[in-house]
């Protein structure tokens, strides 16, 4: 169970380290990319997570301890969620990427058909490949 809370803490915090970043804001990711758990706010920090989560272990490790299914079960729902928290982060990632390849393009005076273009050719993929 404690393993389970460690996994999604560590993947949350993942999946929105870069939320912190200047160029979200610049670029009107911030507006996409939010937590979806209402415990939270909508850009948590690290340590606001780490602090609301090490409130709550003692008292999910104890329900744990008399239901042991209530534990697997919130170790079994974990991991999509873990998923879904690294792809958001290879996605704020590859958005912020993507912003400051058109932020240069723009810079260098590029017409919009040659933008256009180069975002058609893209193909995105929300895991790094190997």
């Amino acid at each position: 169970m404690i393993s389970s809370r460690a996994l999604d803490i560590i993947s949350t915090i993942y999946g929105f380290k870069q939320i912190n970043d200047n160029r979200i804001k610049e670029y009107g990711l911030d507006k996409y990319f939010i937590e979806g758990n209402p415990y939270y706010s909508r850009h948590p920090s690290s340590s606001e997570l780490l602090y609301k989560e090490s409130r709550n272990i003692p008292a999910l490790y104890i329900i744990s301890m008399i239901w042991p299914a209530i534990g697997r079960g919130m170790l079994f729902g974990t991991i999509p969620i873990a998923e879904n928290n690294y792809k958001a982060g290879f996605t704020i990632k590859y958005s912020i990427e993507l912003g400051d390849k058109v932020k240069e393009m723009l810079h260098h005076k590029k017409e919009e058909h040659e933008i256009k273009g180069y975002l058609k050719k893209l193909n995105y993929y929300p895991f790094p490949k190997s």
